[in-house]
């Protein structure tokens, strides 16, 4: 796809940049857009423990940015670094979309628990309720927008439910509604399981981030297996 406003990061955008480490390896670092003049992108230089991360003029990297018009992957050298604020400006030399929807979701299974809030109208925090108030299901699928979750107890279209979701050292929060249900039975002779697909209503931009972060670190995983 040819790179243009249309396909562009726009300024103050959140992005993930890959940078080559040599060997076949690289290193996922986030990122802010700071300034577009097609077809080049300007980046804050990633840090490390609050030191800039220097990305060599002609290395080829990769950034990574979703909005409303989807997800989308730019590949580019660094052609130009400023030292004082640290920036560094990509050439965009191709730009793909990696999905038309506003949220990529990627098939992943981490743990869940939640509760329907007809079931506890004294919320007040997820610490704020005993053990057994908890239903416990795990995800098909996640983006930042929502989850497809499998649990053995019932939910129906319309739900409001209150989730906690474990990721990979880290715990992630939201407030969603029941848009699909649909029942699975793998053998005749067992468990029927649910398969509620969840919009999250309320999440916290950090939270969102967070989902985010993991898919495009595990999209660079499987690409240096050679299995993406």
């Amino acid at each position: 796809m040819r790179p243009g406003k249309e396909t562009l990061p726009v300024v103050g955008q959140r992005a993930d940049i890959e940078v080559p480490d040599g060997d076949g390896l690289s290193t996922v670092y986030s990122t802010w857009v700071q300034d577009v003049q097609p077809p080049r992108v300007t980046v804050a230089a990633p840090t490390v423990e609050t030191h800039p991360v220097r990305i060599p003029v002609d290395t080829p990297v990769t950034l990574r940015y979703r909005d409303d018009r989807g997800m989308f992957t730019l590949r580019g050298p660094v052609v130009a670094l400023q030292a004082e604020p640290p920036l560094a400006t990509i050439e965009a030399r191709e730009v793909s979309r990696s999905q038309n929807r506003k949220y990529f979701r990627w098939e992943a299974r981490f743990p869940v628990r939640l509760v329907r809030r007809a079931e506890a109208p004294a919320f007040t925090g997820f610490d704020s309720l005993p053990p057994n108030a908890w239903r416990w299901g795990e995800t098909r699928d996640i983006s930042a927008g929502g989850l497809l979750l499998e649990l053995t107890s019932p939910l129906d279209r319309g739900d409001l439910v209150m989730i906690e979701l474990d990721l990979p050292g880290q715990k992630v929060e939201a407030e969603g509604q029941v848009v699909r249900v649909t029942q699975e039975q793998l053998k005749p002779d067992g468990p029927v399981y649910t398969l509620a697909g969840i919009e999250f209503t309320r999440i916290c931009q950090t939270d969102q981030d967070r989902i985010v972060g993991f898919i495009f670190r595990e999209q660079a995983r499987l690409r240096k297996e050679g299995r993406l």
